[in-house]
């Protein structure tokens, strides 16, 4: 059984298996760790823990258990509106409006660094384009926030959480030029970031709490920004501001509860996480799409986070996100290289293995969706890529 208690709580033999601090700001490697001192629990009172979870009965389980599978297939159901056009027919334009995108956040933050205005005609043009992608195919541009470069992560970053925060505005309803706003205010959401040191923000090793006192700045310093930037309206400043906040009251700026925030703030929360933990970093290695969803779906449970936010996620990305690395029934090995909407838990799987050794090139799709060719395959397990020493981006485009 897992509970929350205070640090002043702990004793050395408990079993810890998450913390309220964001990964940076940590002073151990993993969240999830056995207490052996009263020094660790030092250390966390000092990096300014002041919660944290733990497993009572011993049993480490890492992330949570993912939702039942009928609830996850249940998040599946039928769209309302058709696609109009297929994945193939879209990914090409979505690739080239995700990386439009790259090059205007990239503008933007340089711009800032300059002392220059923002081209904000550029970034809710972009936006827009982003809204308009989405349209015609709710997958396809979603897909490609899987690339991520270690030299690049910010810009990257904040484009791939201006997509995936206007796929899951869709999926609340919102349209038209809030719905712009919305994109563009995440594609800026870390603007403030450009006013941190380099030093601080790339540091391979644990922040001090001076140092993590200075991240904890970047909300608000972006929000000065924005606000000081011509055509900026305060809706699109929200997602900037409210981004770090966490349903406990243990995040930033303000401490809000989720009862507090915006509904752009909400989805913009969810968002940054899953892009973060699903990403490479100097302090952690990346989660499994697939895990990152778990994860965030029990952080909804209980109360951390906007649960209907994480489900209309799991809704815009896919239960298998585009390039997750899975294993089939069968013993083939793959990358998922297509999602459709309707049909999450089945998608097209590029294989480079089939149970006995490496394929060679051209690597053949299965579409999990239709088992009217070859034997009925279905998804057994979400391999971490790493661990298995696979690049699932050599295989997406293959």
């Amino acid at each position: 059984m897992r509970r929350w208690i205070t640090v002043d709580e702990l004793k050395p033999g408990m079993l810890v298996v998450d913390l309220d601090l964001p990964w940076e700001a940590s002073p151990f490697q993993r969240h999830e760790l056995r207490l052996e001192s009263e020094s660790q629990i030092a250390a966390l009172q000092a990096h300014g823990s002041q919660r944290v979870e733990i497993e009572e009965d011993g049993e480490n389980g890492g992330c949570s258990e993912p939702p039942p599978e009928a609830t996850m297939a249940g998040l599946a159901a039928e769209p309302d509106r058709p696609d109009a056009v297929s994945f193939e027919e879209e990914v090409g334009q979505a690739r080239a409006v995700h990386l439009a995108a790259k090059a205007i956040v990239r503008d933007a933050m340089e711009d800032v660094r300059m002392g220059r205005e923002v081209n904000t005609d550029a970034v809710m043009e972009i936006a827009g384009e982003m809204v308009d992608s989405l349209a015609r195919n709710r997958m396809a541009l979603t897909s490609l926030t899987r690339l991520h470069s270690f030299d690049e992560y910010t810009f990257f970053h904040c484009v791939n959480v201006g997509v995936l925060t206007t796929a899951v505005g869709r999926c609340q309803g919102v349209v038209g030029d809030e719905l712009i706003r919305l994109g563009a205010g995440a594609l800026l959401h870390d603007i403030g970031k450009v006013t941190i040191p380099l030093e601080i923000l790339n540091k391979p090793g644990k922040l001090t709490k001076d140092e993590y006192d200075v991240i904890k700045r970047h909300p608000e310093a972006g929000a000065e920004i924005l606000h000081k930037t011509p055509g900026i309206s305060e809706d699109t400043i929200i997602p900037c501001l409210e981004h770090q906040e966490r349903g406990d009251g243990t995040g930033y700026p303000y401490r809000k509860a989720l009862a507090a925030m915006n509904r752009s703030g909400l989805i913009t929360q969810v968002v940054d996480i899953y892009d973060a933990l699903t990403t490479d970093r100097v302090y952690h290695k990346a989660r499994t799409p697939y895990e990152t969803l778990r994860y965030l779906y029990q952080l909804g449970q209980s109360g951390q986070l906007d649960l209907t936010m994480v489900q209309q996620l799991i809704l815009s990305t896919g239960i298998y996100p585009v390039g997750s690395l899975v294993e089939l029934d069968t013993g083939e090995r793959g990358v998922v290289c297509a999602v459709e909407q309707h049909e999450m838990l089945r998608p097209r799987v590029r294989l480079f293995s089939d149970g006995r050794g490496p394929l060679s090139p051209p690597f053949p799709v299965v579409d999990l969706s239709d088992q009217s060719a070859g034997p009925p395959r279905a998804i057994r397990a979400v391999l971490d890529a790493a661990a298995a020493g696979v690049d699932p981006a050599h295989y997406l485009d293959a």
